[in-house]
């Protein structure tokens, strides 16, 4: 009877233990909620959400889990949603966040930045060295931001080949800055949503759409794509952001795992993969039958002529909210 008690006994205490160090186990662990706004067959998806949300999860030893909504049907709150934790992670763009990271918008202007690699990098340095910058983030982290190619002209039925081409025709636009060039070289800018995109080009509103091909949907047909050489008509500026006290919850080593898995590195996978949606988007008009259609280089610059005008107005607009020591940091981040 005593050997049968000591058993029983002993089997609670080791019981005991295993269901503490599970409790234990868990209780260290944690699961983030990322949302990102493009579907879940783009290639951004396929290319870097899965593999870096499996890096970090590995990377963690299985602390670190992920629930991914893609297509989320509310890009323009994701911002809202990382900054008030109702996500984890969030990958957006920053012409969705409203307004609320002016001092990010110098990298958006025309003709500012001359690739996305490089231009990543300096972002994330002016980030990290703006305390501009770290107010307008009070809240969240940034673990990485980044551009993608030049953009084209994708027109429905009419080749841009010189400057008075966009003379009113409708364009969308996914950027405040984009938008202030297009004025300038004569067009009729139509804001039109990242996520949207492929919906503008579907309908009959727009003549085209500026807009890399890296960012346009596969199956968004045109007649026309006029590509401005490396001329950084638009640049929309992208940002992978985690909210700040999901961060500081975490434990130290875990902490350590989301630095890591952050920065530069980052921001080139998620180029990487752009480029990938870019390289079938322009496979696909080409099996279309699509018309790329060149642009000589004078008219290339009169479009650069409109860009720097347009620089003038956004810094004439923005002087009180943002000021010139934005421009003049960003580039000198830029080493322009």
């Amino acid at each position: 009877m005593e050997g049968l008690l000591r058993h029983m006994v002993h089997t609670f205490v080791i019981a005991a233990l295993l269901l503490m160090g599970s409790t234990g186990a868990l209780a260290h662990g944690v699961t983030m909620k990322l949302r990102h706004p493009l579907p879940a067959d783009s290639a951004f998806h396929r290319l870097f959400v899965i593999p870096w949300t499996e890096k970090v999860h590995q990377d963690a030893g299985g602390r670190i889990s992920f629930q991914v909504r893609a297509a989320d049907t509310t890009p323009e709150k994701l911002f809202d949603a990382v900054m008030e934790g109702d996500a984890d992670v969030v990958w957006t763009d920053l012409t969705a966040t409203n307004g609320r990271l002016p001092v990010l918008e110098p990298f958006e202007l025309p003709l500012v930045t001359k690739d996305a690699m490089s231009a990543s990098r300096a972002l994330i340095e002016y980030v990290r060295q703006s305390d501009a910058a770290q107010a307008n983030l009070d809240g969240a982290r940034l673990l990485a931001a980044h551009q993608v190619g030049a953009p084209a002209f994708h027109m429905r039925a009419k080749a841009v080949t010189k400057a008075e081409d966009l003379a009113g025709a409708k364009i969308g636009v996914v950027t405040t800055a984009g938008r202030l060039f297009l004025t300038r070289a004569g067009a009729t800018p139509v804001d039109v949503p990242l996520a949207k995109a492929g919906a503008a080009m579907a309908g009959s509103a727009l003549d085209g759409m500026l807009l890399s091909w890296d960012l346009l949907p596969v199956n968004a047909a045109a007649g026309y794509h006029t590509e401005p050489g490396p001329a950084r008509l638009d640049a929309p500026v992208f940002l992978l952001l985690m909210n700040d006290a999901t961060y500081k919850g975490l434990a130290d080593d875990l902490k350590k795992v989301i630095q890591d898995n952050s920065g530069p590195d980052v921001a080139a996978a998620m180029i990487k993969a752009f480029e990938a949606d870019g390289q079938a988007a322009r496979k696909a008009a080409a099996e279309r039958g699509e018309i790329m259609a060149p642009i000589a280089a004078d008219e290339v610059g009169k479009l650069q002529d409109a860009a720097r005008q347009a620089t003038q107005d956004w810094l004439e607009a923005n002087e009180k909210r943002v000021g010139k020591s934005a421009l003049q940091a960003a580039r000198e981040a830029l080493g322009n």
